[in-house]
């Protein structure tokens, strides 16, 4: 099967999907991880095919800087959202040129890149979240 991962962000928030890719293609898949081209070296270091989508930027680097030049935290937060949304809008073309090679997309859950173009090509997604395991509290009594 083809699948296409597309994922932007920051190392955090590619990383994960690196591992997944290595267990989908040694489970006999195809897996493509597109991300912003600065992470083209991340994702091939780890034998993962690579196909850039979206401005060539460090989305995390960008972030703080917005976030530091607001000068109020929840100001900061909000044009950092504001930006993360635009470099999604900007990364859609290569995301939709992706999604028509793949017989399935895996859309990160926190920002649902490939949801949209999955959804316009009639394509089946599946989407992922990556949360640590927890022991539930022991209450003795």
């Amino acid at each position: 099967m083809k699948i296409f991962i597309p994922t932007i962000g920051s190392q955090g928030d590619v990383q994960p999907f690196i591992a997944l890719a290595q267990g989908l293609n040694q489970a006999g898949h195809k897996v493509i991880l597109g991300s912003h081209p600065v992470m083209k070296s991340l994702v091939e270091s780890y034998g993962i095919t690579f196909k850039p989508i979206g401005p060539d930027i460090d989305l995390a680097k960008e972030v703080a800087a917005i976030r530091r030049q607001a000068g109020n935290a929840a100001i900061g937060l909000i044009q950092g959202m504001r930006f993360g949304f635009k470099m999604l809008e900007c990364s859609h073309d290569d995301i939709l040129a992706q999604c028509r090679k793949a017989d399935l997309v895996v859309v990160p859950a926190a920002i649902a890149a490939g949801k949209n173009e999955a959804e316009l090509l009639d394509l089946p997604y599946l989407s992922v979240t990556f949360m640590p395991w927890a022991i539930p509290w022991d209450d003795p009594d």
